[in-house]
């Protein structure tokens, strides 16, 4: 039958490693690489979003208005 953890069970249980534990792991137990990926990707996303807000505004400054044909 089983029991629930004691509390000496409950304290051995291992914490996630944080990204730069995982990076300094040369025994390898862990990949770091999704965790890399996920975080290159988010910043791409987020660098992307920046760049297109940035050409709308400067876009809109440099841009005569609509209908003007001067």
């Amino acid at each position: 039958m089983a029991t629930a953890p004691s509390y000496v069970e409950q304290q051995t249980i291992a914490r996630e490693k944080s990204l730069i534990e995982n990076l300094m792991d040369f025994s390898f137990e862990r990949m770091v690489t999704p965790r890399i990926l996920k975080m290159l990707y988010g910043l791409h996303l987020f660098m992307g979003l920046v760049a297109a807000i940035w050409f709308v505004i400067t876009g809109s400054r440099t841009l005569p208005p609509a209908g003007c044909w001067r």
